[in-house]
């Protein structure tokens, strides 16, 4: 059985089952005409859409100051190791010598070597800090491009400080 034809075009509501193949056809050629028209004034608006800017190229490579400042204060850090175990091993030499005068000397070489440990460790760490906030205020002032940082130093009796505020 065929489906009854219609000499009408169908309208929104009603079906395609109830026109003739003809009028199914044009029904489905004007869809698709209008589908690329709208198509074609997508593109022709996109087109007219200047495209958005580029965004600025980030840098994420540091200069090698901080690095060297860094790196400088963590060979601080061993050195004042190196010769605090120096003293140690010193000062028990000291200790059980049984010449007083070798033990004088070694217990000499020890309180040196401990004051190199001591000098080492606060220089150390403090380049090596300085180097970790330098690295920092160079990583925020690129990232933000009018980024300021401060650092303050301050130097007292019996006192060093290192302050300061980052982006």
């Amino acid at each position: 059985m065929t489906a009854p034809r219609s000499s009408s075009i169908a309208s929104p509501g009603e079906s395609l089952w109830t026109m003739g193949s003809i009028e199914q056809r044009l029904v489905t050629l004007r869809r698709l005409r209008d589908e690329r028209i709208a198509a074609a004034r997508q593109r022709e608006e996109a087109a007219k859409k200047p495209p958005p800017p580029a965004p600025p190229p980030e840098n994420p490579h540091h200069t090698i100051f901080p690095y060297v400042v860094g790196g400088v204060g963590a060979a601080g850090l061993v050195v004042g190791s190196v010769f605090g175990l120096m003293a140690i091993s010193h000062r028990n030499d000291a200790r059980t010598e049984p010449v007083q005068q070798t033990a004088i000397d070694l217990d000499s070489k020890a309180q040196t070597q401990a004051t190199i440990s001591t000098v080492s460790f606060v220089v150390g760490g403090v380049l090596l800090a300085g180097g970790v906030a330098w690295w920092l205020i160079e990583a925020g002032s690129k990232s933000t491009g009018s980024a300021t940082a401060r650092v303050r130093v301050s130097i007292g009796p019996g006192s060093v400080g290192v302050g300061g505020t980052l982006p």
